[in-house]
């Protein structure tokens, strides 16, 4: 009997299994790859929801302290209370914010290093250097979008400091007289505040659109 044609099968056999191997390796990596895209996706989703959310609530306080200014305070214990709890909040929020930028650039390290890892292995090198600029591209921006958040919550700090220090007014002069003081400086934090939410509407939209943008459609 000619063992030859048995050979032949092992053979093939084999060098069947082994493609089989290394095509279900790769798949297998290719997964890897995009499920490592939607972990960066969602963390840079979930800082831009920090963010917008820490602006909304400095938005929501500094109305509380306008209310407690105005006329509309009848009771102004009640107010000031009421500003005292949003006040907690707020910071509860923007310290949130912080603590998501500091993740998000251990994320992008992450997400970056993996992209370069694969992009090595591409054996093209035309291929290969076309992958490398689209990843410093997208890199380039991602650093200018965790840039201008990371400003953007830090631009709420004087915020919060100069309404920290017009409660503490209050705390010992809270009468109809002593809202009436502030209120030239509560007009210019007003002013200030204005263009500080107009600059974070800006760096979230950004954020959204980078982010949105490498989510496979």
């Amino acid at each position: 009997m000619n063992a030859y044609p048995r050979i032949s099968r092992l053979f093939l056999v084999s060098a069947t299994m082994l493609i089989a191997c290394l095509f279900g390796s790769a798949t297998i990596l290719a997964q890897e790859g995009v499920k490592e895209t939607e972990q960066f996706i969602k963390a840079g989703g979930n800082l831009s929801q920090a963010v917008a959310e820490a602006k909304l609530q400095v938005q929501t306080t500094l109305g509380n302290y306008d209310d407690l200014l105005s006329k509309s305070a009848t009771d102004m214990k009640d107010s000031y209370n009421k500003l005292l709890k949003n006040t907690k909040e707020m910071n509860e929020k923007t310290e949130e914010a912080r603590t998501r930028v500091t993740e998000m650039k251990a994320t992008g390290d992450t997400y970056f290093a993996g992209r370069a890892a694969t992009i090595k292995k591409i054996g093209d090198p035309t291929l290969q250097a076309q992958a490398k600029e689209r990843l410093d591209v997208s890199q380039k921006s991602f650093t200018g979008v965790l840039d201008s958040l990371r400003v953007t919550r830090e631009s709420f700090d004087p915020l919060r400091k100069e309404l920290a220090d017009h409660i503490k007014y209050l705390e010992s002069d809270l009468s109809p007289s002593g809202t009436a003081s502030l209120k030239p400086q509560a007009e210019q934090a007003k002013a200030n505040a204005s263009v500080v939410f107009a600059n974070a509407d800006d760096a979230i939209r950004t954020a959204n659109t980078y982010f949105t943008g490498l989510r496979a459609r």
